[in-house]
């Protein structure tokens, strides 16, 4: 999609093994919520976004000394 409406799409996310060994901990979540959520943020990123660049990025970050991850959609619409 981001191709036809001639996008920059940027896809900023670590390597499986690297992530899980940086992560440490499991991390539990509803899959098929979570994917439900990814993909509203990214249809609405494309949507409406029409031109410049969709960026997603999945990294770790700390709030309050506690390890969180960050899944960041952001676009330039």
């Amino acid at each position: 999609m981001a191709e036809t409406f001639g996008l920059d799409y940027v896809i900023d996310i670590p390597f499986a093994d690297k992530f899980n060994q940086d992560v440490g901990n499991k991390v539990y979540l509803d899959h098929d919520m979570y994917e439900t959520i990814v993909f509203n943020l990214c249809s609405n990123a494309l949507k409406h976004t029409w031109n410049g660049r969709v960026t997603i990025r999945l990294y770790i970050d700390y709030k309050d000394k506690k390890k969180m991850i960050v899944l960041e959609v952001s676009d330039t619409g």
